[in-house]
């Protein structure tokens, strides 16, 4: 089973963190190296050994308040937030593996990998679904997965459409990544129905299986007072995908100001091109005919 290539990270919950709260800059820089040297562990964990956290964190200094921050289990150190998000990434992983081979998942990837992008992403994007790591009760917990997600793909073909409400197999990482950047930013989740449903596959086909969950995730981010009056809607996601892909890949987002000096300069523009094309025109100086007059 392949490793989950990025994890959530609340900013909130890692702010409001009392564990976080006493970290010092450089300690807090070590403790987000930790993060990812346990998230891509085979355990998701650590040495419990000073020496090897000093180098795994960069970091010469005590290790007694990060340490702090990560439980001792079978003689290794474990932060409880992170593996509980590694255990769900990893279950998500199984249950499409398992799944899409033989239905929908399948058919979705081949298509992903026959019609290549012409200039894929380098890396992917940065995104504003975020979690916070430390083992601390008293900070607010993250927004779960939906439980009924792996209920539903472990009971249902991944080929069989289901009921409106219900995640589909097909293009489930896409709604998780719709679904936690919506509840980042309004703090509930979408409505989930048929229309929700066929926009996200849309989109799958459109981008592809990689693409589509980046991309959805960064049109939560993005405040255009369209998105933002409409509370981003999927038809708004589907009829913008490809602006907000090139966004998403320049990493320049179309602000309100922007836009609104965009539509200025093009008046400009095409008034000085009237100009110029008055100036280009040829004006007609011959003198008006005269009248004849008659003196007889």
């Amino acid at each position: 089973m392949s490793k989950p290539i990025w994890f959530p990270f609340y900013a909130n919950d890692f702010l409001s963190s009392s564990k976080v709260a006493v970290l010092s800059t450089e300690e807090i820089g070590a403790y987000v190296l930790l993060l990812c040297h346990a998230w891509q562990d085979p355990t998701c964990s650590l040495p419990h050994d000073d020496e090897k956290l000093s180098k795994l964190g960069r970091i010469k200094t005590d290790m007694t308040a990060l340490k702090e921050c990560f439980t001792v289990k079978k003689g290794r150190l474990v932060n409880e937030r992170l593996y509980t998000e590694w255990l769900k990434a990893n279950e998500n992983k199984e249950v499409a593996s398992r799944n899409g081979h033989n239905g929908a998942i399948k058919r979705w990837h081949t298509k992903a990998i026959a019609t290549p992008l012409a200039t894929p992403l380098a890396t992917p994007i940065a995104t504003p679904i975020a979690t916070e790591w430390q083992n601390d009760s008293s900070s607010p917990s993250p927004s779960p997965s939906p439980s009924n997600i792996i209920k539903i793909v472990k009971n249902t073909p991944a080929d069989k459409k289901i009921a409106a409400g219900k995640v589909e197999a097909l293009g489930a990482e896409t709604w998780e990544a719709y679904r936690a950047a919506y509840h980042h930013r309004y703090r509930v989740d979408p409505v989930r129905n048929h229309q929700l449903n066929s926009h996200l596959k849309k989109l799958v086909e459109l981008l592809g299986a990689v693409e589509s969950p980046q991309v959805a995730a960064f049109y939560l981010s993005c405040s255009q007072q369209l998105y933002i009056n409409s509370r981003h809607p999927t038809t708004l996601l589907i009829r913008d995908y490809a602006a907000l892909r090139t966004q998403m890949a320049t990493g320049n987002k179309v602000t309100r100001m922007e836009s609104k000096s965009e539509e200025q300069k093009d008046n400009v523009m095409e008034q000085f091109k009237r100009i110029t094309d008055m100036k280009k025109k040829p004006i007609d100086i011959t003198p008006p005919a005269q009248g004849v007059i008659d003196h007889d």
